[in-house]
């Protein structure tokens, strides 16, 4: 027998702790996958942003040096004005790209589209100085510096700084996608632990609570009906290991100091002694005629053994009775109970109360052997045809097992009868034959 070491309490403070545990988990996970994807999507939006401020000084930028190919033809007299004009949407777009650089590589790049800016706006105005001067030495100077050099260079550098932040938010795209994955496998471990967790605290309350509960019940139900040598199993080191230690200090206390006050005369009987000559009594008593039933009893009563008296038993009452008293139990469990008596209906003269206790204890043996749901019970009552004696059957489709009779061996003594157990083709039944 395993020795349990946890107590109850532990055990359960165990399992809620470890769906707390879970619990915390799944919640640590959900917060921090929160808080970084609005983070992820403020970077996305700030890299998206800053592209959007460059292009618009890419497109500034171009515009401005539209005016210096009108100014080197003379058509434009604002050319110069138009196009510092146009640098200024430029100046101010570039000051706010250059502000939401965060990182040493983006404020290098930034250095960069400076200096290609810088330049080009320079060269693009020294055309303008030269126009008045010499308007063949501008041209010359823009197609040069402006558009063959400092022109394509500042085109190169703005489309590198664009596609440097378009590979950062697909980047950062990527992470987010991979963190939704990340939290959506996390969380689907949490509720599958959850669940299985909780399946095992219901297996555990099913199995190591309950069922010990049922057993220390059933234990109390046979020290109720008279049985003293019910005990509980002891083999536990929590509440209910307790409890059952308790119940079989009582039934000890119950074996070895309570007796019936019409047995205290018969303590010089030795308890062997005493149990053979009550079983030989219910013999006598089975087979004495009416004018032997006196002495009978007066013997018994002499010997501290007194037997009930007989009457007529009605079975359909011995039966409803023992159903009722087990009812609760029967419904709870889902068991088919089914009921057969023989027509004429038997109706054998035996004491009522040690009836009552053979039949209610194998009514419990039926019960005992049935799973926890479902199964059939089957009451039955006859008279055999060939010694007329009435047989008493409880019968159950549990499966074939090994039963101690001796309990009832012993009631069926003291009844003149006998106790028998076989196996039919629906289970196994336990047989109770009364004079």
């Amino acid at each position: 027998m395993n020795t349990k070491t946890m107590s109850l309490r532990t055990k359960l403070i165990a399992s809620f702790a470890g769906l707390a545990a879970i619990a915390l988990l799944v919640i640590g996970v959900a917060v921090f996958t929160t808080f970084r994807w609005q983070a992820a999507n403020a970077e996305m939006e700030m890299h998206f942003q800053r592209s959007l401020l460059l292009q618009s000084v890419r497109a500034s930028t171009f515009q401005a040096l539209k005016e210096v190919d009108d100014g080197l033809t003379g058509d434009h007299v604002d050319a110069r004005a138009d196009f510092e004009a146009a640098l200024e949407p430029a100046t101010r777009d570039f000051r706010a790209w250059a502000a939401l650089a965060d990182t040493q590589a983006e404020r290098n790049e930034v250095a960069r589209v400076r200096a290609a800016h810088v330049e080009l706006v320079t060269s693009g105005r020294r055309v303008f100085d030269l126009v008045p001067v010499d308007r063949t030495a501008a041209i010359q100077l823009a197609d040069d510096e402006v558009d063959t050099k400092d022109l394509a260079r500042f085109r190169a550098i703005t489309v590198a700084a664009v596609e440097a932040d378009l590979a950062i938010r697909e980047g950062i795209a990527r992470e987010t996608r991979g963190l939704r994955e990340t939290a959506q496998v996390m969380l689907a471990i949490g509720a599958i632990s959850v669940i299985a967790l909780m399946l095992l605290i219901a297996a555990y309350l099913s199995s190591d609570l309950f069922r010990p509960l049922r057993q220390l019940s059933d234990v109390l139900a046979r020290l109720a009906d008279g049985d003293r040598e019910a005990r509980a199993e002891e083999g536990r080191n929590d509440e209910i290991g307790a409890v059952a230690r308790g119940v079989n200090r009582v039934a000890d206390m119950l074996g070895n100091g309570v007796r019936e006050p019409a047995a205290a005369s018969a303590t010089a009987l030795t308890p062997g002694l005493a149990h053979a000559l009550r079983a030989r009594l219910g013999q006598m008593r089975g087979q004495a005629s009416e004018a032997d039933w006196e002495a009978v009893d007066r013997m018994a009563l002499a010997l501290g053994a007194p037997i009930s008296k007989r009457q007529a038993i009605d079975i359909a009452t011995l039966f409803h009775d023992a159903l009722a008293d087990h009812r609760g139990e029967i419904d709870r469990r889902g068991i088919a109970v089914e009921q057969r008596l023989s027509s004429p209906l038997p109706r054998p003269s035996a004491p009522l109360d040690l009836t009552r206790r053979a039949t209610d204890m194998m009514l419990g043996i039926a019960l005992d052997r049935l799973p926890d749901r479902g199964g059939r019970l089957g009451l039955r009552a006859y008279v055999d045809p060939d010694s007329g004696a009435t047989r008493i059957e409880a019968a159950d489709d549990g499966g074939v097992a090994e039963i101690d009779l001796s309990p009832l061996d012993a009631l069926a003594a003291a009844l003149g009868g006998s106790a028998r157990v076989f196996a039919d083709a629906r289970g196994q039944v336990v047989q109770l034959t009364l004079p």
